[in-house]
């Protein structure tokens, strides 16, 4: 398996592959580009590129920074894995069918298909049975059965009332727990002075799974003393953003939701961000503005988190 993204012989192969598949070139080299240059333009490029080998079961061998931001995974985290699990796998019990969610747990919500029954049909994406078998879901509540995976966590109360949770892929686990980019930006928006977040996971190096970040626009008066309070009054511990980034806007893709790729790349680098950023520090507890020195401190395991 490659060491690093900047393999060229890692790089050559995946530009050769496209080109000889597709007739197109995956991205141009500019007028004296250098192979490592070009390396180095392919693993920033803002489209996502993933590859895997040609084992039995197939594993990763190349992710760049786009494809690590939509999976949220970090480049050792993708290198090795097989692709298989790159998807959201469900939980199943000792007999191999789906476990299902208990009362106030998360689960994702299911469509019943049955071949014989209009009501019940999933016709799939036509001309593309790749996609549409990753929307069907096999041997869940009886072998042979298959339910369409609509990709929303839902939860059901004690009344069997449901509610909305998240999206699968919007979620990433720190300290063992699985966080809700949505509760945490619900929680965000109930305090005063917080107009608009957008909630996502970031690496810190030595650390395992994601931890919070949240880029928020606020009013002139916002008190950050106050809104770590709220905060702990509001989320567990897990959840609370661990890291904040002052904005002025909050920008939207083309389908109005808020776009996370670039922030998750840029990360909690003061030297690469112009907006403040601040830790939740848990010995000061305040959100401490970041600068080179505590990020560095940060990075290398002087501060805990």
């Amino acid at each position: 398996m490659p060491d690093s993204p900047y393999s060229l012989d890692l790089v050559t192969c995946l530009l050769t592959s496209h080109l000889h598949l597709t007739g197109q070139p995956l991205l141009e080299r500019l007028p004296g580009e250098t192979d490592a240059a070009l390396a180095a333009r392919l693993y920033a490029a803002a489209f996502v590129v993933l590859a895997h080998g040609t084992e039995p079961d197939p594993l990763f061998n190349y992710a760049n920074l786009a494809a690590q931001a939509l999976f949220e995974r970090d480049w050792d985290e993708f290198i090795g894995l097989p692709s298989r699990l790159s998807a959201e796998a469900p939980v199943r019990g000792p007999d191999g069918l789906c476990i299902e969610a208990a009362n106030d747990e998360p689960g994702e919500a299911l469509g019943e298909i049955r071949a014989n029954s209009r009501r019940y049909m999933f016709e799939g994406y036509s001309g593309d049975q790749a996609q549409t078998n990753k929307k069907i879901l096999r041997d869940v509540f009886a072998k042979g059965d298959a339910w369409f995976r609509t990709g929303d966590l839902l939860k059901r109360d004690r009344d069997a009332y449901f509610y909305f949770v998240d999206r699968i892929g919007d979620t990433f686990r720190w300290k063992g727990e699985n966080v809700s980019t949505t509760e945490v930006e619900e929680a965000i928006g109930a305090f005063a002075g917080a107009l608009a977040a957008n909630v996502y996971g970031v690496h810190v190096p030595g650390r395992d799974g994601r931890a919070g970040m949240a880029a928020i626009v606020t009013e002139p008066s916002f008190n950050l003393a106050a809104f770590r309070e709220h905060l702990t009054q509001r989320l567990p511990e897990y959840a609370r953003p661990v890291f904040l980034r002052l904005r002025t806007n909050i920008e939207m893709t083309s389908t109005f939701k808020t776009r996370k790729v670039d922030l998750v790349q840029q990360g909690f680098d003061p030297r690469v961000i112009e907006d403040p950023i601040y830790v939740n520090d848990p010995a000061a507890k305040a959100f401490v503005r970041i600068d080179a020195a505590l990020y560095e401190q940060i990075a290398t395991g002087k501060v805990r988190l």
